[in-house]
């Protein structure tokens, strides 16, 4: 459960200081509207963004739509989950992340 520390955001809840918008992936530059191939796209760019923070992630889980990711912070390895789910029949990717 969240608990609105500053270590906390999702897209699921619209609680100030906690929502963010879902992610949209319908102008992305490959021009693919396919959640799968968007999923095979997420999880590099994921390890990229951690790894430029100096920090690392770890796919803990994908199945189908979701994935579940581990993210250790590089400075104060502080340990946060990510959840991501490709929303069905549109274009977003619903997102929290709770440390």
């Amino acid at each position: 459960k969240m608990n609105g520390s500053s270590g906390c955001v999702s897209s699921q809840d619209d609680t100030p200081g906690i929502f963010a918008e879902p992610w949209d992936y319908s102008e992305a530059p490959n021009n693919s509207l396919d959640w799968e191939t968007q999923m095979r796209l997420l999880i590099p760019a994921i390890k990229l963004v951690s790894s430029r923070r100096g920090d690392q992630s770890q796919v803990l889980l994908q199945t189908d739509r979701y994935l579940r990711v581990l993210f250790i912070d590089g400075k104060s390895t502080e340990k946060s989950i990510g959840e991501f789910y490709f929303t069905p029949n549109d274009t977003t990717i619903q997102f929290r992340v709770d440390s």
